[in-house]
C-alpha cells in the first residue's frame, strides 16, 4: 500500500515565496498587530519560588490575574509546589500512627494507598512490623512506646 503523495514533501520555492509575500502584505495592512489588546503589557516580575527569586519577563493581558503566583520555569514551579503535593505526614507523626494502625488504615485516613505509606516508612527508616497478627504482648509493647 502506497503512502500519501504529499506526505513528507516540502513546499516548492515558488509556493513558499508566495506565502511569505502574502504574510508581508497582511502585516503592512495592519492585520498582524503586535498586541491584540492595548491593555496588554510585558512586565518584569520576580519568581514566586523563595529559593529562586529570579526576575523574568511576563506578558499580562486583561484576562490574566496579576495576583497569582508566577514561576520562571516549570521546573521551578515543581520545586516550589513539591511540599504542597505530598500528603505523607512527618516521620514522628507517621511513627506514632504506625504503632496502633496498619499501613492500609493510615492510607485510608490520609486518602492514600497502603503502598505509599509503606514506601514512606522505608524512606523515613521506620522499622516495619512482621506480617500476620500480633500477640497481645506485642500489642501492649507497641502502644506503650518501647
Amino acid at each position: 500500500m502506497k503512502g500519501r503523495a504529499l506526505l513528507g514533501k516540502k513546499w516548492s520555492a515558488g509556493r513558499l515565496r508566495r506565502y511569505r509575500e502574502g504574510v508581508a502584505r497582511r502585516k503592512a495592512a495592519g492585520l498582524y498587530e503586535g498586541r491584540l489588546d492595548p491593555r496588554t503589557e510585558v512586565l518584569t516580575i520576580k519568581c514566586s519560588n523563595p529559593e529562586c527569586g529570579k526576575d523574568f519577563p511576563f506578558t499580562f493581558s486583561p484576562r490574566i490575574s496579576r495576583t497569582k503566583k508566577r514561576f520562571c520555569t516549570h521546573a521551578c514551579q515543581l520545586r516550589a509546589n513539591h511540599d504542597l503535593r505530598t500528603r505523607v505526614p512527618e516521620a514522628d507523626e507517621l511513627r506514632e500512627m504506625y504503632k496502633t494502625m496498619t499501613c492500609a488504615e493510615i492510607g485510608k485516613i490520609l486518602n492514600m494507598t497502603g503502598g505509599a505509606i509503606r514506601y514512606a516508612l522505608i524512606r523515613y527508616g521506620i522499622p516495619r512490623r512482621k506480617a500476620g497478627g500480633r500477640t497481645k504482648a506485642e500489642k501492649c509493647k507497641a502502644t506503650s512506646g518501647q
